[in-house]
């Protein structure tokens, strides 16, 4: 026995398929032990088809144990060893197993039998006849057994050496498409689902649909302790029978299959009927047909590899896919058929896929015609039962147009993500919540992310009343509610914004969108809203600025006649003391009214003011020498001054009254002391004077009028006039005055003044006369003023003159055509034709006629481009009869 176990064993090893190992098991049997005969029975796979091996008979001899196998009719001892997987030892086979066809022939015999079986597999059986003096021994029958068991291995890994190729159909295909019946258990044996064969064997044999597994078999108790092994063990085979409506029996091979890595994983029940051997072997090549048939008509592309990456098999759908014949396919490396971009990379990837077992992936293949199609592989690793590579299994999507439309719809949602981050105006979307009541910020763009101080990655999924606590109270978030009830549009006008992280001016547009979302667009309108108040404040000053000017000329023409006739009073030898005491009071409240007007002129920017180039902090140090004397000893003044000032074209003097002014406001503001500050720097081509105090400040109330004339806060002991004249001086240098003050916290006024780099304008300047050393005799007087002319016409004929006046320039120039006049005081601001227009009508004549002009406005008026000096011919209203006397001699 040892003997026949060594050749066994070389005989398993070398063996290369079940023909030479069964028929070499029986030859050796035979020949080692001397045994009568060997037979062996084999089934094929799960079906119950045979395939029969035997040495020690005759011609024709096996023939009848063949036919009696092929009617599905056992002998006992087959039955028996196949129920116990343990050798049956039958010591009287004439007697024990009377049905045998070979009983006769074992006189003085004994039968050995044992079922074939590896991993609770039943592959089949054995079956020898040993002489009765050794086949009684316990040690002969034990080396028996073990045999057994090598024979059983060996058996079972040729049977398994090669499966049939795994693919991935569609899971109910398969099964429906299966020849076996198929049921899918749960762990209690209750049927959830059954195949189309199943379905058809239960039509046919007249019963109902089972509800447990066990209802279908004759034996139940010994069907439910299988599916218990099933469970333990993952697999079991056994045999049983149905029972039809007409009480016929149908004999059924049953295998159990689970997978116990899967707690609660289905139980899957195979029955396979015993038929006639031609009946399945017509059933075998039907189903390899039709299994063959789907394989190639499945609309799934299928491919499989060996373990090299070449291809094995491909089918039709692939062949379709890509534009190939088979022939160019198989057999070639797959990374043949790669974009160059992948070869490289696929070596590390289908190592990775043997490692994993598994695979989702997307490649750019090559077509036929040359180009490149996008796929998809969704695969695994086809293994052999002992977890070797046997090959790959992977269904091909063609996806070309898929990543076609991606790419598209990421360049369209990249160019409006684009746009939507680069959009001028802050968008924010939000989502409804609480019945329309609130709204989660879903999406901001750069612009509101930057304007309203917040990151995107903080804010995302937060509720609009938390991140713009104020939105409330200008009404956005009745605007979101009312868009996301009605889906109208809605525009929500400028309104002031502020919360501790922000404030400015916006204004919303607000939309729903489809997906029911609602999106916000708004402009922060800061600083337009601020040019706007500016534009209008400078329109504000502009309109008080004529208002003025208006004032103050209708004022001068009112004052001349008073300055005039006080003083003659005063001087006149008619009145007495009280008289004259009266008429230098009249003098000397118009003269402190003409200084108000004055200021009026300044404000106005009616009178200009005689510039030139300028060390500005030359200036300031001289002031202080002032200013230090005037100001009260509990306020203390700092003073910083930037040495690379660049000059300025300013009045000194005029300088002068705009830091005495800035300063003795910023005293009055500072009851208790305190401290002012003036400094100067240089910010690109402007000089900028600081004055800052740390008084109690303005407020934002009375910041909007400090420059208006009249407008004052310290009641009685204010004109209003103070700043008003520092903005007229200003704006009359060209520059600009800005102030900074918080109410309890100090005001600071900023001056910017240009630099001198710009050149100024040339203009003409009118002749000065000449004198001819005769006192003028003749004189035309221009005024619409009625007092004024009366005033020169009776003032001036006590000097001794000749005067004639008129009302218009048109009345004066048809006198000057027909009358000699040596002198015409002219008024310059005249309805109809001006005293300017009249001089030049006059210089057209060639006559040598001299002119003094009036005016109410400025000491150095300029007009038409022409300059009036007031050194010589220009005398400002108001002025005194002496005054003009003086005038017109100095003229001749």
């Amino acid at each position: 026995m040892l003997e026949a176990i060594r050749k066994v064993h070389h005989l398993a090893f070398h063996a290369v398929d079940i023909d030479e190992l069964c028929n070499g098991i029986c030859r050796i049997l035979i020949e080692s032990r001397e045994y009568y005969n060997a037979w062996i029975v084999l089934f094929e796979n799960v079906s119950l088809n045979r395939t029969y091996f035997h040495k020690g008979f005759g011609p024709g001899q096996f023939q009848p144990m063949t036919d009696m196998l092929d009617r599905n009719v056992f002998p006992s001892c087959t039955g028996k060893t196949l129920n116990t997987k343990a050798l049956t030892v039958v010591g009287n086979p004439h007697l024990e197993c009377s049905e045998c066809p070979f009983r006769d022939r074992y006189d003085n015999l004994i039968g050995y039998n044992m079922a074939l079986s590896w991993s609770d597999v039943l592959l089949g059986w054995i079956s020898v006849a040993v002489p009765r003096e050794a086949g009684l021994k316990e040690t002969e029958q034990e080396l028996f057994a073990e045999l057994i068991e090598d024979i059983s291995l060996a058996v079972y890994n040729l049977s398994n050496s090669r499966k049939r190729e795994e693919l991935s159909f569609d899971y109910e295909m398969l099964l429906n498409n299966m020849d076996q019946a198929v049921y899918i258990l749960d762990e209690d044996g209750c049927i959830l689902r059954s195949n189309q064969q199943a379905d058809l064997l239960i039509g046919q044999i007249g019963l109902e649909q089972p509800r447990h597994i066990w209802d279908l078999f004759k034996d139940r108790d010994f069907s439910l302790m299988k599916l218990n092994e099933t469970i333990n063990r993952g697999s079991c085979t056994f045999f049983d029978s149905i029972q039809t409506s007409g009480l016929k029996e149908i004999n059924v091979k049953v295998s159990f299959l689970t997978s116990r890595k899967r707690p609660g994983a289905e139980i899957y029940c195979l029955l396979n009927i015993f038929m006639e051997k031609e009946t399945i072997t017509k059933s075998l090549f039907e189903s390899e047909m039709k299994f063959q048939m789907l394989f190639d008509s499945s609309p799934m592309s299928y491919q499989s590899l060996d373990e090299e990456g070449k291809f094995i098999s491909v089918n039709r759908s692939w062949l379709e896919t890509l534009g190939y014949k088979k022939e160019e396919v198989l057999g070639r490396w797959f990374g043949d058929f790669l974009h160059p971009d992948y070869v490289d990379s696929f070596h590390s990837f289908f190592s990775r896929f043997k490692e994993t077992g598994s695979i989702e992936s997307e490649f750019y293949i090559r077509h036929r015609s040359g180009e490149y199609r996008y796929v998809s592989f969704t695969g695994k690793i086809g293994k052999t039962p002992g977890g070797a590579f046997l090959q790959t299994h992977c269904i091909m999507n063609d996806i070309t147009d898929k990543k076609r439309h991606e790419d598209e719809l990421k360049i369209s949602q990249s160019f409006l993500q684009t746009i939507f981050d680069n959009l001028p105006s802050g968008v924010v979307v939000y989502e409804p919540v609480d019945d329309n009541s609130d709204f989660l910020i879903m999406n901001m763009n750069k612009v509101a992310q930057t304007s309203s101080k917040v990151e995107m990655a903080a804010v995302r999924g937060k509720r609009v009343t938390d991140v713009f606590p104020s939105c409330r109270e200008i009404g956005v978030l009745d605007a979101l509610t009312m868009v996301a009830v009605t889906g109208e549009s809605y525009y929500l006008p400028t309104r002031f914004y502020k919360d501790s992280r922000m404030s400015q001016w916006v204004e919303n547009y607000i939309a729903k969108l489809p997906n029911g979302e609602i999106v916000a667009i708004y402009n922060d309108v800061t600083k337009e809203k601020t040019l706007e108040e500016e534009i209008n404040q400078t329109r504000k000053m502009e309109s008080l600025g004529r208002l003025a000017g208006g004032i103050a000329h209708d004022l001068n023409n009112l004052l001349t006649p008073i300055l005039a006739y006080s003083d003659v009073l005063a001087a006149s030898d008619k009145l007495d003391e009280r008289g004259k005491r009266y008429a230098e009071t009249i003098l000397q409240a118009g003269e402190s009214a003409s200084e108000l007007v004055s200021k009026l002129l300044v404000f106005s920017r009616k009178k200009e003011i005689n510039t030139a180039v300028s060390d500005l902090n030359a200036i300031i140090r001289k002031f202080l020498t002032i200013i230090e004397r005037t100001l009260h000893e509990n306020i203390k003044l700092t003073v910083s001054l930037d040495e690379n000032l660049k000059p300025v074209s300013i009045d000194p003097v005029q300088l002068e009254k705009v830091l005495m002014n800035l300063c003795i406001n910023a005293q009055d503001a500072m009851k208790n002391g305190g401290e002012i500050h003036i400094s100067t720097e240089q910010e690109n081509n402007l000089a900028l004077l600081k004055v800052s105090d740390s008084g109690t400040g303005i407020p934002q109330s009375v910041i909007t009028h400090i420059f208006e004339p009249f407008y004052s806060t310290k009641g009685d002991r204010g004109t209003g006039l103070g700043l008003s004249t520092v903005y007229g001086i200003v704006t009359s240098l060209k520059g600009t005055i800005d102030v900074e003050s918080k109410d309890g916290k100090g005001t600071e006024f900023l001056i910017r003044l240009p630099n001198n780099d710009e050149k100024r304008k040339e203009v003409k300047v009118l002749p000065t006369g000449k004198t001819s050393g005769q006192p003028a005799k003749s004189i035309l007087v221009v005024e619409d003023n009625g007092e004024i002319r009366s005033l020169l016409e009776e003032g001036l004929a006590g000097y001794g003159y000749d005067v004639v006046s008129v009302s218009t320039g048109k009345d004066a120039l048809s006198l000057l055509e027909n009358q000699p006049f040596q002198l015409v005081i002219t008024d310059i601001i005249m309805p109809g034709l001006d005293g300017i227009s009249l001089f030049e009508e006059t210089g057209k004549t060639g006559r040598d006629i001299q002119f003094i002009f009036m005016s109410g406005y400025t000491n150095d008026y300029q007009i038409n481009g022409i300059s009036l000096r007031s050194s010589y011919n220009f005398i400002q209203k108001p002025f005194t009869l002496n005054q003009i006397v003086n005038k017109i001699q100095s003229v001749f």
